[in-house]
């Protein structure tokens, strides 16, 4: 069954204004927590759902008039993790979605979202050498007029940080840092806004 999201235009929009394609938010019900990423630059757009504490994350593809569908699968374990079912307790698909729905922010962050919210959704997706380089953000590293090289891990920027933020490093030779020393950590922070 599909169903229409009543409250992703706004945040689309203020994300857009924020220039930012991913946002986060998160809402408990049935006593577990659940994490939400929206990726606007996602063709389609993609909400992740993220159950903490029970390694379990789907996500919502979101089509044009924000229309969606939750797989069966993902709905029946859905309902194994919240004790819920449909006979009972007319659990459904639709509810859940509807719940999603209703906990949509307004308005984006105007901040990046933190790696700890997106690293779970996407690490199976980096290569076996960009797992290795780590997912710490350390920095970025600014290549224009230095002499020190050209603009790299793009597609690791885009799949971490967002198609926004790549796009901006790959058009002005920007490089994003990566360790695994939790030591060099540093907040994430947008390109523009450092020197």
């Amino acid at each position: 069954m599909q169903y229409k999201f009543t409250h992703l235009r706004p945040i689309c929009s203020s994300m857009r204004r924020n220039r930012k394609s991913l946002e986060q938010f998160d809402f408990v019900y049935n006593d577990i927590k659940f994490d939400c990423i929206i990726d606007i630059d996602a063709h389609p757009f993609e909400i992740m759902v993220g159950a903490l504490k029970y390694n379990f994350a789907f996500i919502l593809y979101v089509y044009p008039g924000f229309v969606t569908e939750m797989k069966d699968e993902d709905y029946y374990k859905l309902c194994q993790i919240l004790n819920l079912n449909y006979k009972e307790h007319h659990f459904s698909s639709f509810a859940f979605l509807t719940l999603i729905d209703n906990n949509i922010p307004s308005e984006s962050s105007p901040s990046p979202v933190p790696l700890k919210y997106i690293y779970p959704f996407r690490k199976n997706t980096l290569s076996k050498a960009e797992r290795e380089e780590g997912f710490i953000f350390c920095g970025w590293l600014p290549h224009k007029g230095r002499h020190n090289g050209h603009v790299q891990n793009l597609a690791k920027t885009e799949k971490l940080l967002g198609k926004s933020i790549a796009a901006y490093c790959e058009k002005n030779d920007i490089s994003s840092k990566w360790t695994t020393d939790i030591t060099k950590e540093k907040d994430i922070s947008f390109p523009w806004d450092n020197p």
